[in-house]
C-alpha cells in the first residue's frame, strides 16, 4: 500500500480480502473522504476501486446509449410501417369507393336500357296504331294484311341462342321479364317499408294534430313506452289518411314492438305491420274468407296466420305442406339426399308416397337390405334400387338411389335405372308418346368429378326432354340465371358462395341448353337454402331441365322437411292429363285367414252340436250291421267335428312402411315442433342454432324411446320360464305366427 494513503487507511478503518468470495469486508468508515482500497487478486496485482467503478460506470454509459439508439431506429422503422398502413388503407378505401361508384353505373346503365326499351316499344305501338287508323282503300288493306303475316314469320336469331321468334316480338319485353321487374319493384318496396309499423284506431282529432315532424316522432316514442311497454328510437313518423306510420332504428326494436303490441287488447287502437297494396290485398282477402266462415258457423280450426291460404275463386283452403293430388293435369318429381332410409317413420313414406316421380339419394341400402324393403314398399309404384358401396370391410355403405314412378304416370319398364354410374342414374320414361331422360346425381364432397361423369352419360346426344337434379355439393351463388338482355341475367340465391366447380357448372348447363331452376322460378324467387346442419346452411342441391321442358314448369319449391338435412327439391310440371293416371292409391287390405274359436260361448255351441250328433248315433248303433265301414265312419266324424267347431275370419294387415313399436305422441309432437322451429328460423325470427339445437334434441328422444323399448323386452324375457314362451316371444318379434294344429289322429 502506498504511504500517503497508510494514515487515511487506518482512519478509515481496517479492511481485509475473504480469499474464497474475494469480497471486501469493511469494519468502519469515515464519511467525508475519499477512500481507496486495495483488494488482493490472485496474480497479486493491486487494482483501485475507483477505477473500477468509473470503468463500469462508463460500460453502463455506453450500452444505455447502445439501447436507446436501438430504440430510436426501431422507432423510426415503426413509423415507417404504420405511415405505409395508412397509405395502403387509403388506396384500399378510394379503391372500394370506385368500384362502388362503377357498380353503381353499371346499374343505373342496366335500369335505363330496360327504360329505353319500354319507352321505344311503346313509341312503336302508337306509330303503328296511327299508321293502322290511316290506313284506306282497298289495297292499302291487303297491305296491311301483308304486313301482319309478314310479322308473323318465324325465324331463327343468332342473337336468342337459336330459339325460334317472331319478328314483332323482336325487342319485346318477355313474360318472364315483366314478371321479373315487376318483383324487383315489390322487393324494393317492401325493403322500404321492412322497419315500419302502422298505428290505426287514432280519432280524427289526434291525427289531425301530427302536422311537425319533431313533435310527431316524441308522441310515437311516448305512446309505445307508455302503452306498449317498449322505449325505442323514432326514424320517422309521419301520418298517411286515417293511420300513422312510425318508422323504427332497427329490426330489434320493431320485433319487440310486435311481440308487445297484445297489450293494446280490447281498446280501438291496435297496431299492424306496412304492407304494400298487393299484401294487404291479400289480407284483406283472407279476412273476409274467415268472416265468412265464422258467419256460418265454422269456427273451429280456422285461424288466420297458421299456413292456410286462399286457393281458386270458391276460397278453398289448402295447407302448405299438402299435395292436392285431385289436380292431375300436373306431374309432380321428387328429388331428395334422405340420409337413409332405414330409419324413417311412416310420415316420411306418406310424404314421398303423394309423388308421381321419386328420387331418393344416398339411401345407404346394400342387396341385402333391398331384399328386406321390397316387399314392403307402396304398391301404388314401380320401384327400383342401385345398391350402396362399401369402401372398406368396416362402417357403413356410402350412396345408393330408390327411384319409384307411379303406375299410370307415363310408361316404363320393369327397370327403371337404364344406366348406372358412381353417384349418378339415369332413367326413361315415356310421357305422352315422347321419351323424357332423368338423371339423378349424388355428387361426392365438394362435386369432384360430377360434370365429367354428367358429360359420359349425356355425351353428344341431344335431348330434348331432360331433368337433371340431385346433391351436387357444388355452390354456385348466383351465377345463371333469367336472361333480361345479352347483359343482364337474374338468379337469386341466399347462399352467394361459389365453389371451385360452380362457374363451370353452369357454363357446362348453358352449353347443354339447360336452365337451372333454383332462384328463378315461381316458388323460389329467394334461393331457399337446400342443406341446413351443424356446419352451415348453403344450396348444393338443384333441378336442370332442358329447354322444352322449361316452358312447362310450372313451379318449383324447397320443401320444409326435418327427416334429413337436405331439404327436398319440389318440381310441379303440366304433363299429362286427368285421364292418364289413376288417381286411386291401391288399398292393401291384408291376408284373410280363418281361424278356430275356443272361446266360452264357442265351447257351448260345441258341446251342444256334438250331443245332437251323439244321440243320433245310439239310434243308428241299434239297427244291425253286417259290415261296418271303419273308413267312412271315420270321415263322417272327422267332418262332424270340422262344422261342430266355431270359425272366425281375421285379416292380418301389413304393418305400415316406416312402422315403430316404440314411437309414441311424444316422438309426433316433437317432430312437429322441430319443423315449427324450421319455419320461425327460415322467416328470420330464430338463430340456426336454435333450430340445430332442436332437432338435436328430437333425435336423443328417439334414442331415448328405442333403448327404454329394447331395456323393457330384455326385462321381458328374462321373466319367461317356459321355452315355448320363450320361442312365442320370439316369433311375434319375428313376425311368424304360432299356428295350431287342427289334425285329430285316429284312434281304432
Amino acid at each position: 500500500m502506498p504511504r500517503d494513503t497508510a494514515g487515511i487507511t487506518e482512519k478509515a478503518g481496517k479492511g481485509k480480502v475473504d480469499p474464497k468470495q474475494k469480497k471486501l469486508v469493511t469494519e468502519s468508515k469515515e464519511a467525508g473522504k475519499k477512500i481507496s482500497f486495495q483488494l488482493g487478486t490472485k496474480g497479486g496485482e493491486e487494482v483501485e476501486v475507483e477505477d473500477e467503478v468509473k470503468n463500469r460506470f462508463e460500460q453502463y454509459q455506453k450500452d444505455f446509449k447502445a439501447i436507446m439508439d436501438s430504440f430510436r431506429v426501431k422507432e423510426r422503422i415503426w413509423e415507417d410501417k404504420i405511415r405505409n398502413l395508412e397509405e395502403k388503407a387509403v388506396e384500399r378505401e378510394n379503391w372500394f369507393r370506385e368500384k362502388l361508384e362503377e357498380v353503381n353505373r353499371d346499374f343505373k346503365k342496366k335500369i335505363e336500357i330496360i327504360e329505353n326499351r319500354c319507352l321505344a316499344k311503346i313509341e312503336e305501338m302508337e306509330k303503328r296504331i296511327r299508321s293502322d287508323s290511316n290506313l284506306e282503300g282497298e289495297g292499302e288493306r291487303e297491305t296491311a294484311s301483308a304486313y301482319s303475316e309478314d310479322r308473323s314469320v318465324r325465324y331463327r336469331s343468332d342473337c336468342s341462342g337459336g330459339r325460334l321468334r317472331s319478328i314483332g316480338s323482336i325487342g319485346r319485353l318477355s313474360v318472364k321479364e315483366v314478371d321479373t321487374i315487376k318483383r324487383l319493384v315489390w322487393e324494393k318496396d317492401r325493403d322500404e317499408r321492412r322497419l315500419n309499423i302502422v298505428i290505426k284506431g287514432l280519432t280524427e282529432t289526434e291525427v289531425g294534430l301530427m302536422k311537425e315532424e319533431e313533435r310527431n316522432k316524441a308522441w310515437a316514442k311516448d305512446f309505445l313506452k307508455e302503452r306498449v311497454g317498449v322505449e325505442c328510437e323514432i326514424e320517422k313518423c309521419w301520418k298517411s289518411g286515417p293511420v300513422i306510420i312510425v318508422r323504427l332504428r332497427n329490426e330489434s326494436e320493431k320485433k319487440e314492438v310486435m311481440i308487445n303490441k297484445h297489450k293494446l287488447k280490447g281498446g280501438k287502437i291496435f297496431i299492424e305491420n306496412d304492407l304494400s297494396f298487393e299484401d294487404r290485398k291479400v289480407q284483406e282477402r283472407i279476412s273476409r274468407w274467415v268472416r265468412q266462415r265464422k258467419e256460418k258457423g265454422e269456427r273451429e280450426g280456422i285461424k288466420v296466420g297458421l299456413g292456410f291460404k286462399i286457393r281458386g275463386e270458391k276460397g278453398e283452403v289448402k295447407d302448405k305442406g299438402e299435395n292436392n293430388s285431385s289436380d292431375r293435369n300436373f306431374g309432380e318429381m321428387l328429388f331428395w339426399n334422405c340420409a337413409g332410409i332405414e330409419n324413417k317413420d311412416s310420415e316420411f313414406w306418406k310424404y314421398v308416397n303423394s309423388f308421381d316421380y321419386i328420387s331418393l339419394c344416398e339411401t345407404w341400402i346394400e342387396e341385402r337390405g333391398w331384399n328386406r324393403l321390397k316387399n314392403n314398399l307402396p304398391g301404388s309404384h314401380v320401384w327400383d334400387c342401385s345398391f350402396a358401396k362399401k369402401e372398406g370391410k368396416r362402417g357403413r355403405a356410402k350412396g345408393g338411389f330408390l327411384i319409384g314412378i307411379r303406375k299410370g304416370w307415363g310408361t316404363a319398364k320393369d327397370k327403371l335405372i337404364k344406366e348406372e354410374e358412381v353417384g349418378i342414374i339415369s332413367t326413361e320414361v315415356i310421357l305422352k308418346g315422347k321419351k323424357t331422360k332423368i338423371i339423378s346425381v349424388y355428387g361426392e364432397q365438394g362435386g369432384k368429378r360430377v360434370i365429367e361423369k354428367l358429360e359420359e352419360i349425356i355425351g353428344d346426344e341431344e335431348i330434348r326432354e331432360l331433368i337433371i337434379g340431385g346433391d351436387f355439393n357444388i355452390r354456385t351463388g348466383e351465377v345463371g340465371g333469367i336472361e333480361l338482355n345479352e347483359d343482364v341475367s337474374v338468379r337469386y340465391s341466399k347462399d352467394k358462395v361459389i365453389g371451385n366447380n360452380g362457374k363451370r357448372l353452369i357454363e357446362w348447363a348453358e352449353d347443354k341448353g339447360l336452365y337451372i331452376l333454383n332462384g328463378c322460378t315461381a316458388g323460389d324467387w329467394e334461393g331457399e337454402y337446400t342443406y341446413v346442419g351443424a356446419r352451415g346452411c348453403s344450396v348444393i342441391d338443384y333441378i336442370l331441365v332442358s329447354e322444352v321442358l322449361h316452358g312447362r314448369i310450372t313451379e318449383f319449391r324447397v320443401d320444409v322437411r326435418v327427416d334429413s338435412d337436405h331439404q327436398p327439391l319440389r318440381l310441379k310440371m303440366l304433363e299429362i292429363g286427368a285421364e292418364d293416371v289413376n288417381t286411386e292409391v291401391e288399398k292393401e287390405e291384408g291376408r284373410t285367414i280363418e281361424i278356430i274359436s275356443w272361446d266360452k260361448e264357442a265351447i257351448e255351441i260345441y258341446q251342444e252340436k256334438t250331443e245332437i250328433w251323439e244321440h243320433g248315433r245310439e239310434s243308428d248303433q241299434q239297427e244291425p250291421k253286417d259290415v261296418v265301414d271303419i273308413e267312412e265312419m271315420w270321415d263322417r266324424i272327422k267332418s262332424f267335428v270340422h262344422n261342430a267347431m266355431v270359425k272366425k275370419r281375421r285379416i292380418i294387415r301389413r304393418k305400415a312402411l316406416g312402422y315403430k313399436d316404440w314411437w309414441d305422441r311424444s316422438c309426433t309432437r316433437k317432430k312437429r315442433a322441430v319443423k315449427r322451429m324450421f319455419w320461425k328460423w327460415r322467416a328470420g325470427k330464430i338463430e340456426r342454432t336454435e333450430y340445430i339445437k332442436e332437432k338435436k334434441n328430437f333425435k336423443d328422444l328417439l334414442e331415448e324411446k328405442w333403448r327404454e323399448k329394447r331395456v323393457t323386452e330384455e326385462e321381458k324375457l328374462r321373466n319367461l320360464k317356459r321355452e315355448a314362451d320363450i320361442w312365442k316371444f320370439i316369433n311375434r318379434k319375428r313376425g311368424n305366427r304360432r299356428r295350431m294344429d287342427n289334425s285329430i289322429a285316429k284312434e281304432t
